[in-house]
């Protein structure tokens, strides 16, 4: 889960960007890991949460879903729900929930306008890989796609995947998480409650903030 922020005068005209507000949700599923239903339902929640944590204007979030296969079973629950306008290749707009909501399939884009994020769910041929290396690129190809701790919590969606994952996002903002946040970071056992945590973790300014939200 990431959260992107926007500044409000600037314009974003690549495809995959043109819903985005001033904060963007974005949830990526790792290749082997499908958008589920359940899936879709806990990124509003995050955005909603986030909302609420921040003291945000609701109609300035927008949540993205990104796969590497079509979540046939999604978009149908989708359509039965909302309007869902596809705009071709990969792109499905969600019309009705709260947010401004898209559902981008990887393996479905263009590759000369988005090869960075159809990349991620693997398999690159060499010819692939030498366009991927040239568009300056590859360093966050491989930190998305091999980053250990948070495909491990989105692949096995166990506690202690989203218990790394925390952390993950904890040390990369503050560099050193305090013993007693960590520890009870770690004592946790509920899935939902450590969502909120990895949520809490990317949004916060300090770790006191963080600290505060685990009360």
């Amino acid at each position: 889960m990431t959260l992107l922020r926007k500044k409000k005068n600037v314009v974003i005209e690549k495809n995959i960007g043109q819903i985005f507000r001033q904060f963007n949700i974005v949830e990526y599923k790792s290749p082997n890991d499908r958008a589920t239903v359940e899936a879709y339902h806990r990124t509003q929640c995050y955005a909603r949460l986030y909302v609420a944590s921040n003291k945000a204007d609701i109609n300035d979030v927008s949540v993205t879903v990104a796969a590497t296969r079509h979540p046939r079973t999604l978009l149908k629950f989708l359509n039965r729900q909302y309007t869902v306008t596809h705009v071709p290749p990969g792109i499905y707009f969600v019309e009705g929930d709260t947010c401004p909501t898209q559902i981008i399939v990887s393996e479905e884009l263009p590759e000369s306008d988005n090869l960075w994020l159809k990349s991620l769910r693997g398999g690159l041929t060499a010819e692939q890989l030498e366009r991927l290396a040239l568009s300056e690129k590859l360093d966050a190809y491989f930190r998305e796609r091999f980053a250990p701790d948070i495909a491990l919590s989105e692949a096995r969606g166990e506690a202690r995947g989203k218990i790394e994952t925390v952390l993950t996002v904890l040390r990369a903002k503050f560099k050193k998480v305090p013993k007693g946040v960590e520890s009870t970071i770690r004592r946790m056992t509920d899935p939902i409650a450590l969502d909120s945590w990895a949520v809490q973790a990317a949004t916060c300014q300090s770790l006191d903030e963080f600290a505060k939200a685990l009360k």
